[in-house]
């Protein structure tokens, strides 16, 4: 897929418009950097705070539809919503039981299953 850094904010905006995201709190886009990265490991996205901003990075390799975008965005979605929670802005990696709820409850307003997300 060719992604781009616009095409994934208006991706964040569709998912922060929508359960459970909308409840989160979540900041708008424009509070969110985006990027694209190129890197052929195994990395699908990540979510860091950096000097006080949010940065969502996907990767162009990795991703084959739409649907894998959605899904790697709302990981990394719920990643930046554990940062604001935890009130910390340190990159929020922790894969523990609190993400794994919060994953389950996008899966189930998706009608995805949480280990593809």
């Amino acid at each position: 897929m060719h992604l781009t850094p616009v095409i994934l904010e208006n991706i964040y905006e569709l998912l922060r418009s929508t359960p459970p995201f909308k409840r989160w709190g979540l900041p708008e886009a424009d509070a969110v950097e985006f990027h694209v990265h190129r890197h052929r490991d195994n990395r699908f996205g990540d979510y860091a705070c950096i000097g006080g901003r949010h940065v969502i990075r996907l990767s162009d390799k990795r991703h084959e539809n739409m649907t894998q975008v959605l899904q790697t965005m709302a990981h990394e979605m719920t990643h930046l919503h554990q940062s604001l929670t935890d009130r910390h802005c340190r990159p929020s990696n922790s894969h523990g039981r609190k993400f794994f709820r919060l994953i389950e409850q996008v899966g189930r307003r998706w009608g995805w299953q949480p280990e593809l997300i």
